[in-house]
């Protein structure tokens, strides 16, 4: 076996090419030269634009036709005969017609038309019998062909003439020639056409190149003004221009700045040559613009754009849009053209706009969505070992402040109450205010089950302190629902709606309590939701009912007035006595659709008891809550119920609550004054259990006042019930008041009113609340409720049934 190095030869060393390869190798470079340097001097042909080729085509076309033409009369001329003559003339027309094909390429009709024109030579010095004068037609079509500037034609032509002039020559030098040399020696004279033929040539190229360079030499200028032009408009919208324009090369240098980034960010365009796009940036977001500008290097022709913040040369930052379009590929621009523009108040307001939609612009704290997001977020992420808590909080006063204060200190009060929160919670919690008085707290990471429990005694602890709103102390209390998130439980919205549940159930237990959800809470919040949706149709299904309670004189006993007090039979529980769903009316709203049902309805029944017992009729009184008399539509709504039913007005007497007036007093006695216009008579209700002012008692403009029941309870064993029975009383009719007393229960009670000067008593001691019908019957009896001499109530009197009056 053979070694494995014996498996190749020895190198044979450099290879030397034989001599012949040399030579033809020599013989192709030198060739290659000379086409080269022909081509550099030659013209390149087929230049000519559109428009120009096609108002020669149609010279050389018209040229042709005439041709035709020409040479069928020359022939007739000639006694050459009509057939002879038409049919060489008709191959001069055939060229025509092919060359006047628009469908076919430009070529084609070039080469076309100059087959004709030579035809056309040719036909000529036949028809001529050859005369050598002739022939002077030849080179003038060959000037004609040159007219296209086209190398195909031209060629096809010089050849023509060259190989018509030595074949026919030969073959039948008569159809050529008539000079008896010429014809003895046809390829001398085709020689010495040839030459002729070259010189024209020479001529026609040289004027032809000529030709061409004076169109490239146009066509440079042009391009060069239009470049001017072009650079001219663009220098004028970008000096003039807002936006800031930079020129930037693949690596993100600037190679152009323009005058705007001195007007808008204080740099000289000089001082941002050749400095990276990135230099001025904010350090945050310089390495953004950097793989900005890289990524788009990457893509020619590519558009793109980023928001990027900027330092000002005075420090300052400033948000800048960019759209930058990648013309490194473009020979004019060879960079990367960037636009910017300082969006700063945009991303200003966009900013002002989120902060609005997750914030309370009221108190500045985040708002409902914000929590919501919060919490989602908190329950996604929360360890295991630790529970999110949420506590609701809702002002126990507010509503009292707002309404005798004004909005604007109750929209203080709010401000204050968000600031006294956030300073007393713990670090991490989340401070919201869901709307209203209505604040949230979020205890993102809750490891002890009673830290939420503590939290929310020590904030209502924190609200106990005055508040100074407007330089006056302000004392208001929070009640406040716990829930405490376990895995496995509810959704964020589930979490607010628990907290609810438990607040409902702290505000049952009295102002400035708490209460901790736990899920038997939902039944009852589910029961109130229930009677509360049931009460919303209760006027529609006819289920409201009323009753009215009789008002006595004192001093005769006579019936002379009846308070409409409201019941809804309820078609499961029964018979609902208002204490049991009129404080849910007032805290749902519904107490305004209610009150108007109880005016009309009330009215109503007065026109019929008016029309049953004329004069002696009672006048019917309607309790008016705060919400109504603060309705801009309250004074024409009772107008209406008065006009619909037609009951004078002075049957009808409003009670409107003494804490109603004063918590709203302007707008409150505006209305009261409106009321009095109408007619209508107007009392005070529960009068002594406000905040008035007895001074300013004088300026209401009221017909009576009601003595609260909590005072006639305590006539015969209180001294300070009986004084302030008195008190009132005489101040009453200082004041051309009716005192009225209510909740009457005893004959002693009574008698001591009477003997006070208490005007009219309602109470038990006279009747119950009696339905309509049963009030139209004692009507009808001429009743009287009270003797006046210690006769108990409530039994028969001048004859009317206890069954009626009980």
């Amino acid at each position: 076996m053979a070694l494995a190095g014996d498996a190749f030869p020895a190198d044979p060393g450099p290879v030397r090419p034989r001599a012949g390869t040399t030579r033809i190798g020599g013989i192709a470079a030198a060739g290659s030269r000379l086409v080269g340097e022909a081509r550099a001097v030659l013209p390149r042909g087929g230049l000519l634009p559109a428009d120009s080729w096609e108002r020669r085509h149609q010279f050389v076309l018209t040229l042709l036709w005439l041709h035709a033409a020409l040479l069928a009369a020359l022939g007739l001329l000639n006694g050459r005969g009509a057939t002879h003559s038409l049919t060489e003339a008709s191959v001069v027309a055939g060229a025509a017609a092919l060359a006047s094909w628009t469908a076919t390429s430009r070529c084609f009709r070039e080469v076309a038309a100059s087959l004709g024109l030579l035809t056309a030579s040719g036909v000529l010095v036949h028809l001529g019998g050859g005369y050598i004068e002739l022939h002077f037609h030849y080179f003038v079509m060959v000037a004609v062909v040159a007219l296209y500037q086209a190398w195909t034609p031209f060629l096809l032509a010089v050849a023509y003439v060259l190989l018509q002039h030595g074949l026919l020559g030969v073959l039948h030098p008569e159809a050529v020639y008539n000079h008896p040399a010429a014809i003895a020696h046809p390829w001398r004279w085709a020689a010495i056409h040839a030459g002729f033929i070259a010189a024209l040539c020479g001529a026609c190229l040289t004027t032809w190149r000529l030709s061409e360079d004076e169109q490239a030499r146009r066509l440079r200028e042009r391009s060069a003004a239009e470049q001017r032009r072009s650079e001219a408009r663009f220098r004028a919208l970008v000096e003039h221009a807002s936006d800031m324009v930079s020129v930037l090369d693949a690596g993100g240098m600037r190679s152009y700045a323009s005058p705007a980034w001195e007007r808008v960010l204080g740099y000289r365009p000089e001082e941002l040559l050749d400095h990276h796009a990135a230099e001025i940036d904010h350090p945050d977001d310089a390495e953004l613009t950097r793989r900005f500008f890289a990524d788009l290097a990457r893509r020619p022709g590519a558009i793109d754009r980023f928001e990027v913040r900027v330092r000002h040369k005075d420090g300052s930052t400033r948000w800048l849009e960019v759209v930058a379009v990648n013309r490194l590929d473009d020979p004019a621009v060879g960079g990367i053209v960037a636009t910017s523009r300082d969006v700063t108040e945009r991303k200003q307001v966009e900013a002002r706009l989120e902060h609005q939609a997750s914030h309370d612009s009221l108190t500045g704290l985040p708002n409902r969505a914000m929590l919501l997001d919060r919490l989602a977020g908190a329950l996604a992420s929360r360890q295991r070992t630790t529970a999110v808590a949420v506590l609701l909080l809702d002002l126990d006063g507010f509503k009292l402040v707002n309404d005798s204060r004004g909005h604007a200190a109750g929209d203080e009060l709010l401000v204050a109450v968000g600031r006294r929160l956030r300073a007393h919670l713990p670090p991490g919690a989340l401070l919201a205010r869901l709307g209203g008085d209505e604040f949230a707290v979020l205890l993102e990471r809750v490891a002890d089950p009673a830290e939420s429990a503590r939290l929310a005694e020590h904030l209502i602890e924190a609200l106990r302190h005055p508040l100074d709103i407007d330089g006056r102390e302000v004392f208001v209390s929070a009640s406040v629902g716990v829930v405490k998130h376990r895995p496995g439980w509810a959704k964020p919205g589930d979490l607010l709606r628990d907290a609810d549940t438990a607040l409902y159930q702290a505000k049952t237990r009295g102002p400035g309590s708490w209460a901790v959800f736990e899920p038997g809470m939902r039944a009852s919040v589910l029961a109130r939701l229930e009677r509360e949706t049931a009460l919303r149709g209760a006027a529609e299904r006819g289920e409201l009912r009323l009753r009215y309670q009789p008002k006595v004189e004192l001093a005769t006993g006579r019936v002379v007035g009846v308070e409409a007090l409201i019941r809804w039979e309820h078609p499961d529980l029964g018979l609902l006595h208002p204490v049991e769903f009129v404080r849910l009316a007032e805290e749902t709203g519904l107490i305004v659709p209610l009150g108007r049902w109880v005016l009309w309805e009330a009215c109503r029944r007065a026109r019929e008891w008016r029309d049953l017992s004329g004069e002696a009729a009672p006048v019917v009184c309607v309790n008016v809550s705060a919400c109504q008399l603060r309705e801009a539509s309250f004074v024409a709504q009772v107008a209406m119920a008065l006009e619909a039913s037609g009951l004078d007005p002075d049957s009808l007497e409003l009670e409107i609550t003494e804490s109603a007036v004063m918590r709203d007093a302007p707008e409150a006695w505006g209305a009261l004054s409106d009321l009095r216009k109408l007619g209508v008579r107007l009392a005070i209700d529960d009068f002594g259990t406000g905040s008035s002012s007895l001074g300013r008692l004088r300026e209401l403009p009221v017909d009576a006042l009601k003595v609260d029941r909590s005072f006639v309870a305590g006539l015969g064993r209180d001294p300070g019930s009986l004084a302030i029975a008195r008190a009132v009383t005489v101040l009453a009719h200082d004041l051309g008041l009716v005192v009225t007393a209510e909740g009457i229960e005893t004959t002693e009670q009574a008698s001591v009113l009477r003997a006070l000067g208490v005007d009219l008593g309602q109470g038990f001691y006279f009747a119950p609340p009696l339905p309509g019908e049963a009030i139209a019957e004692l009507l009808a009896h001429g009743a009287r409720l009270w003797d006046g001499a210690g006769a108990d109530g409530g039994v028969s009197v001048d004859g009317v049934p206890e069954a009626v009056v009980g």
